[in-house]
């Protein structure tokens, strides 16, 4: 086992009794390792003053616990899925704004194919992503693309 390996298993061996396997072979090499051993004799001497440490008196976790503020009600958080769908709608809009000044330009027929590859690309990975981030992303991509297309559709008609 890394050294990493061994200081991320500290804490159950404190918890295993002193002869499990596991902490048997953290002390063995905490023994010989100069990087592990100060930290884990450390641990121990921490231990051992929590052992000697005096009880607390009666009622005193409950006296702690009413003391503390009630905790405000969790929310769900849905910022990182509103912002995937937001970050795909903005992305629809300018590749329909690219598609619309490309069809009006034929010199940028290059950028035009560019972004043909493009909207496949971003639907590919629309469709590999996981179901939660899909949803939001193609609920986002929707609204915006139909609200989009229905400004685009306009700008043809008064341009054309």
């Amino acid at each position: 086992m890394s050294c990493r390996d061994i200081r991320l298993k500290f804490s159950a061996a404190l918890d295993a009794p002193r002869d499990a396997e596991d902490r048997v072979r953290i002390e063995a090499h905490c023994a010989a390792c100069a990087i592990c051993g100060p930290e884990w004799r450390t641990l121990l001497r921490l231990e051992e003053l929590m052992m000697e440490a005096p009880a607390a008196p009666a009622g005193f976790a409950d006296r702690v616990m009413s003391a503390l503020p009630t905790p405000a009600p969790a929310r769900r958080e849905i910022m990182p899925f509103a912002a995937a769908g937001l970050i795909a709608a903005a992305a629809l809009v300018a590749l329909q704004l690219a598609t619309v000044a490309t069809a009006t330009a034929p010199w940028l027929a290059p950028v035009r194919d560019l972004m043909a590859g493009l909207t496949e690309t971003v639907r590919a990975r629309v469709a590999s992503s996981p179901w939660e981030i899909t949803g939001w992303v193609l609920a986002g991509a929707a609204t915006i693309g139909a609200l989009s297309g229905a400004v685009m559709g306009r700008v043809r008609q008064v341009v054309g």
